[in-house]
């Protein structure tokens, strides 16, 4: 008979930490008018309230865990991580 404790964490192994995490970048956004929204066409420009050297909104699921920069790498955009808030590499 074993005397031991066990956290929750215990149970938490190497699968956990390769597990996938989703994470949204949120560009930014504008409120539209329902007539000029039901006009969009293929082609339609529609201007963001940001500005283009703003940061960028990091989410996992709902809640934003940080800001970053968008980059364009090798003919893709990417986002370079320059804030982390709190814990969030543990929650994500």
């Amino acid at each position: 008979m074993s005397n031991s404790t066990t956290s929750p964490d215990d149970d938490v192994g190497p699968a956990a930490d390769s597990a996938a995490v989703e994470l949204t970048i949120e560009l930014g956004q504008t409120d539209l008018d329902r007539a000029v929204a039901e006009q969009l066409r293929p082609g339609a420009l529609i201007a963001l309230e940001e500005f283009s050297d703003d940061p960028v909104a990091i989410y996992s699921g709902s809640k934003v865990v940080g800001r970053g920069e968008v980059l364009l790498i090798d003919g893709q955009l990417g986002v370079r991580i320059t804030e982390l808030y709190g814990s969030a590499m543990q929650q994500v």
